[in-house]
């Protein structure tokens, strides 16, 4: 995630789903993306994201992790019908690791 120290909610939860192998999906390239997608903040996406919600094309958008080039971010669209299809399985607090947070630089 993207958030400095002092903006860490300490209500943040751990989703795990099942998903079905045939559920529609979207991928979004970063070549898609704003340029400075990767930036910390990042631009806003808002209008890409009410885009895909609104015309609700699939039920899940696979889009690049500014953090991770190795994985995707995956996001769910409760308006498209195939999310009711998906399952929620467990619900956990999440907690940050304190190591994430304690930056120490060689002098």
């Amino acid at each position: 995630m993207h958030l400095m120290p002092d903006e860490i909610h300490n209500d943040l939860m751990i989703v795990s789903l099942e998903v079905p192998d045939n559920i529609s999906s979207e991928k979004l390239e970063a070549n898609q993306l704003p340029a400075a997608w990767k930036n910390y903040p990042g631009p806003p996406f808002q209008r890409i994201g009410n885009a895909w919600l609104q015309g609700r094309s699939a039920a899940l958008l696979y889009v690049p992790s500014a953090i991770d080039p190795m994985v995707s971010n995956i996001l769910l669209n409760p308006l498209h019908p195939d999310s009711s299809k998906i399952l929620i399985k467990e619900v956990v607090p999440f907690r940050y690791d304190e190591r994430l947070l304690t930056v120490k630089y060689p002098r």
